[in-house]
């Protein structure tokens, strides 16, 4: 838990959450980070994600919007290599991703989904119709 970590790092809860959050702007001092982490990596330590959004605003995820059905498999090597990329690009910036499926019949679903932070941003591939983006 949260409030192990600090107790053994010999620190606060608060300090703790900064450290792991990692916002800039925060004043912790070099030392205090080192110990703070180590005592995360020796406990094996891992946050609640849903904790951690509502302190950052963040989820770390990028969405993925495929609109065409084709795409998700190796028959449609345009999608494929498209969704090559952005996979690629958000392991460099680690970050992770959601896969949406665009299916018409559940649109308003897939629509609130995305309004309701799914994600910190979406990418659509393919054609997207209006009622998504209205």
């Amino acid at each position: 838990r949260h409030s192990d970590v600090a107790r053994r790092a010999g620190v606060s809860p608060a300090t703790v959450s900064k450290v792991i959050t990692g916002r800039e702007g925060d004043r912790i001092s070099a030392e205090t980070r080192r110990r703070v982490l180590e005592v995360v990596a020796e406990m094996n330590y891992v946050p609640r994600s849903a904790v951690r959004e509502m302190q950052t605003g963040r989820t770390g995820r990028i969405g993925v919007l495929l609109s065409h059905p084709a795409a998700f498999g190796a028959i449609d090597p345009y999608h494929t290599a498209i969704l090559g990329g952005i996979l690629s690009e958000a392991f460099a910036y680690r970050r992770n991703t959601l896969l949406y499926t665009a299916l018409e019949p559940r649109v308003e679903s897939l629509r609130q989904e995305i309004l309701g932070g799914g994600a910190d941003a979406v990418i659509a591939v393919g054609r997207v119709w209006n009622p998504l983006v209205e």
